[in-house]
């Protein structure tokens, strides 16, 4: 398998492998659109806990159904739902709650700066030092951050700020989740254990919700939108994107899978000017780039390729 993955890919496999790189390019990119559609008239964390429990809920139904059984011990259940309530229900549920007052493409470039985070956590947590490569991503990273949050356009009121602040708290959840994932053992079969994820992401997410949301939604007077973006958050932003991610973790390697991390903020950034008519600013631009620049040189730093962890 190691000898085919290096050497020739077999057409057919290699169409498929065409086609879950463009799932996650554009899928995962176009994730922060529908967000931002769904939390206009459902409350961010409700949101989240009816996306991840219901595409929890089918993919781990399909992988008991078409797989074939693997014992599970408990000890892989419970790291797969620790994982899940991290990263899932309050990482991504924080970003979810950012978005009802912060730009998709502004959120997207900030959550490139992901790998960043990580490196400094592994920094602090192992006490190893990155590369010279890393610190040199670290230190264009976080450049190219403080371009992109000191432009005077995004200092509207307070909850500009409240919505970058829950960013990088979202970003800091999704760390510490990406090293524990990266240190636990997980069940075997990767779609009931994204399946599992899944769902315990989502029941974070509604505890989270129950607790500290007003409970107003209207369910039977939502807009098609605001239904359909949640649709394709559940069908597709989760199950076949997950599902795609994991097919390519498969087959080819992990640097070649990591480049989703640049396309994504293009995508997103895209997007929302196109369907949200979102103001692209050339500092924007200018830190963008400047912020993929260094997440190119954390994510091709051999030693710290834990880094290469994207938050969707």
């Amino acid at each position: 398998m190691s000898t085919l993955k290096n050497t020739v890919v077999a057409p057919s496999r290699r169409v498929w492998i065409i086609l879950a790189f463009g799932v996650i390019y554009i899928v995962w990119g176009a994730t922060y659109l529908f967000v931002s559609f769904a939390v206009e008239e459902i409350r961010p964390f409700l949101m989240s806990s009816v996306r991840y429990m219901s595409a929890g809920l089918l993919l781990g139904s399909v992988a008991l159904i078409f797989s074939k059984w693997q014992q599970v011990k408990l000890r892989e259940i419970t790291n797969a739902v620790v994982t899940g309530m991290i990263m899932l229900g309050a990482g991504t549920g924080g970003v979810a709650w950012a978005l009802q007052t912060v730009d998709t493409g502004f959120t997207a470039l900030m959550i490139s700066a992901e790998p960043l985070v990580i490196v400094l956590m592994l920094w602090l947590w192992d006490k190893n030092p990155p590369t010279p490569r890393s610190l040199l991503g670290i230190a264009l990273g976080m450049g190219g951050i403080y371009l992109l949050v000191s432009q005077d356009r995004i200092i509207v009121n307070n909850e500009h700020w409240l919505g970058i602040i829950a960013i990088l708290i979202s970003m800091i959840f999704w760390g510490i989740g990406s090293i524990y994932i990266g240190r636990a053992t997980l069940p075997k079969n990767r779609h009931f254990s994204a399946g599992l994820q899944l769902f315990a992401g989502g029941v974070m997410a509604f505890i989270i919700s129950f607790f500290l949301e007003p409970h107003d939604t209207s369910w039977h007077e939502l807009h098609a939108r605001t239904i359909g973006s949640l649709i394709f958050l559940i069908l597709f932003g989760s199950i076949l994107a997950y599902s795609a991610f994991t097919y390519l973790l498969q087959n080819v390697s992990p640097e070649k899978v990591a480049t989703g991390t640049y396309v994504n903020p293009v995508i997103a950034l895209i997007l929302g000017w196109w369907l949200k008519d979102e103001y692209i600013s050339s500092q924007s631009i200018l830190a963008a780039g400047i912020m993929l620049l260094g997440v190119f040189f954390i994510n091709s730093s051999k030693n710290q390729a834990a880094a290469s962890t994207e938050l969707e």
